[in-house]
């Protein structure tokens, strides 16, 4: 099954005059703002460095045994910016005006990139929720209040159009929705300098906000992404129907873009998300429907306290040692309310369904 790394093999070797931009580059650029790009490329207002010259520094960095031990989904975007500094599509197009952000007390983590590709269109590109908890705990919690991560992507467009310029913006995950989100309340004289948005498997809105006429202004440039089997894409609410992509992912690895399967210049569709996708998003969305604001924050506070109990910080630390704290995990589950325990129970079938079957039955889920 071909992912984008096949199609920098098919197509890397030709220039976007030769090419012009499509979907599978989104993918690719949106992917890139996973990368630490710490020390390596210069901030908002500084200078820039290609692809390829921040491919070789990164390397220069981080050794492969050290990045062997990353587990999460973002572990091989390093790869990926590796294969696209050697191809002639990619390895000059300039990376400039990094940031990044991250804040446990504020419930924050926001980074962006903006990559200028050799049609000279700039890219700005969000990076979605990362290896961190707090990362993830800032997605749920758009369900009942805003989130910094949204005034960052606002001001970041703001600071990088000082010039007018051609712009395309995107991102995976939670940068799919900064993107959306920021396009829709930057100044309105940089709006019109935006050719596409793209969302890939993000998170929704509200309702508030999908009728707002600064969204409807920009909507009918918005192309939404999602996998077959995809979560996060379907949380809160969506008024554009999706390209669903065929993935190899399954559950919480569909999430992961490095499973999308593609073909020549475009995504390989599918006819429909699968029945466990479509189960959830029913699910969570009638629940969301039937809980106020300040209940939701019970919620996420409840979901969260389950991995907070644990003391650690990233989804990969819980992967290795999170067996070391089942017992706390479980003891912390099952104080939770009835309904808070049917739709968390939910959430842990459909990302880790083997996992939970396992445990619920041994620390006896009531």
């Amino acid at each position: 099954m071909a992912n984008f790394m096949d199609y920098l093999e098919w197509r890397g070797d030709l220039t976007f005059a030769q090419s012009p931009f499509n979907d599978i580059d989104a993918m690719i650029l949106s992917s890139l703002s996973y990368v630490n790009f710490d020390g390596i490329v210069p901030g908002i207002g500084g200078t820039y460095k290609t692809v390829k010259e921040a491919s070789d520094e990164f390397f220069t960095l981080y050794t492969k045994e050290q990045l062997k031990k990353d587990k999460s989904f973002t572990r091989n975007m390093p790869y990926l910016m590796q294969k696209a500094a050697e191809t002639k599509r990619f390895g000059n197009a300039r990376l400039q005006n990094y940031e990044t952000h991250l804040s446990e007390t504020e419930e924050s983590q926001f980074a962006a990139i903006e990559i200028i590709t050799d049609d000279d269109v700039a890219f700005i590109s969000f990076r979605g929720t990362d290896d961190t908890i707090v990362g993830w705990k800032e997605d749920f919690n758009m369900s009942y209040k805003p989130i910094p991560s949204q005034k960052y992507a606002i001001d970041y467009i703001n600071k990088v159009m000082f010039q007018p310029h051609c712009l395309r913006i995107g991102g995976h995950s939670k940068g799919g929705h900064l993107a959306v989100y920021g396009a829709t309340f930057t100044e309105k004289r940089n709006q019109r300098w935006i050719e596409t948005i793209y969302a890939l498997d993000s998170p929704g809105f509200t309702p508030a906000f999908i009728t707002d006429e600064r969204y409807q202004a920009i909507k009918d440039r918005v192309v939404r992404m999602i996998p077959e089997e995809s979560i996060i894409g379907l949380l809160l609410d969506h008024d554009i129907e999706p390209v669903v992509i065929k993935c190899s992912g399954k559950g919480v690895m569909a999430h992961d873009t490095w499973t999308w399967q593609v073909m020549t210049t475009s995504p390989v569709e599918a006819k429909a998300i699968t029945s466990a996708a479509g189960v959830f998003d029913e699910v969570f969305k009638k629940w969301v429907a039937q809980v106020e604001p300040d209940q939701r924050k019970v919620f996420v506070d409840d979901v969260f306290s389950l991995f907070e109990v644990t003391g650690l910080k990233t989804l990969t630390d819980l992967q290795n040692e999170g067996i070391h704290h089942v017992r706390e995990i479980f003891e912390r589950f099952n104080r939770l309310d009835k309904g808070t325990r049917e739709v968390v129970e939910l959430l842990f079938k459909v990302l880790w369904s083997q996992w939970w079957e396992s445990l619920s039955s041994l620390f006896k889920v009531k």
